[in-house]
């Protein structure tokens, strides 16, 4: 995803490489952060949850298969990304919903999740569009509702900090980097703003964002 949906950017930044996404993520450690990311979610039963840039549905899958009960779904921009998943949701025989759409302007009503979720996207995005998708993502938050986000951030040590400038040649990292991903956060409204221990993976230092929307959990769930 970018500035615009003719423009979003693939998982691995070029259409013809897609097909090797689940190939190569497992190598960067996908499933360790992605474990961690569901951990600090906290689902709860009935619970609705949405995978935001769901790309192939790798978490998406595990947060089904981890709480049956929960209501999930899968948005991306990407065709070939979700026919992937399309095919990985039929085969693990999950029911789960997948929604074209771009984070930016998302597609569903006010307060509608409980828990948003995201992997590895941001860093797809220019600053503009991070903003909008923390204004987004905050919008379709039920009150007390929790934004879940794993990204790259502020390197670590001179290796990190090597990997992560690599990366930048490709990606928006910048703002990533720079640690400005939980400041947005806050400025689009989401309070009690917390990082996570991080992880050094192949590609740099994976950060682990969380952000509550104020207000009160009326559901029961």
């Amino acid at each position: 995803m970018n500035s615009n949906p003719q423009k979003y950017v693939p998982p691995l930044h070029y259409n013809r490489l897609t097909p090797l996404y689940d190939i190569l993520m497992p190598l960067a450690g996908e499933s360790v952060f992605k474990r961690r990311l569901i951990e600090s979610a906290a689902i709860r039963d009935g619970q609705r949850v949405l995978d935001l840039g769901c790309g192939t549905a790798t978490l998406t899958l595990m947060v089904k298969r981890q709480y049956p009960s929960a209501e999930v779904t899968g948005l991306d921009y990407d065709l070939d990304a979700l026919a992937l998943a399309l095919r990985k949701t039929i085969r693990a025989r999950l029911d789960v919903r997948l929604i074209r759409g771009t984070a930016f302007q998302l597609p569903f009503a006010d307060g509608c999740f409980d828990r948003v979720v995201s992997s590895l996207v941001f860093h797809h995005l220019v600053t503009e569009n991070k903003r909008r998708t923390f204004q987004e993502v905050y919008r379709i938050l039920r009150p007390a509702g929790e934004f879940l986000l794993a990204d790259f951030g502020v390197p670590r040590g001179p290796v990190m900090a090597f990997l992560s400038s690599v990366l930048g040649l490709v990606e928006d990292t910048g703002d990533n980097v720079k640690g400005f991903l939980p400041v947005m956060m806050t400025q689009a409204g989401f309070q009690d703003v917390a990082a996570a221990r991080e992880i050094a993976s192949p590609f740099g230092t994976m950060a682990f964002y969380r952000g509550r929307k104020p207000g009160q959990d009326v559901t029961g769930r």
